[in-house]
């Protein structure tokens, strides 16, 4: 009985672990396929589809934002 158990737990610890690695590899190819510019960015305000250029621009903004500028 107690066999058994330990088969199921590590069945479903099996189970598990493929589909953390199965999504952590479709985020990955995501993220490189957003850095290589495959992807459009979906803010129209920024000017690249990197997404680096895009936090520096948020970023800006809300700094400006904060001291009462418009940008």
């Amino acid at each position: 009985m107690l066999l058994e158990q330990v088969i199921n737990f590590l069945e479903a610890a099996l189970v598990l672990s493929t589909l953390t690695n199965a999504l952590s590899i479709a985020a990955a190819a995501y993220a490189i396929s957003l850095a290589r510019g495959g992807i459009p960015a979906k803010s129209s305000t920024a000017e690249s589809s990197s997404p680096c250029s895009f936090f520096l621009w948020h970023r800006l903004r809300t700094k400006a934002q904060s001291h009462g500028a418009r940008p």
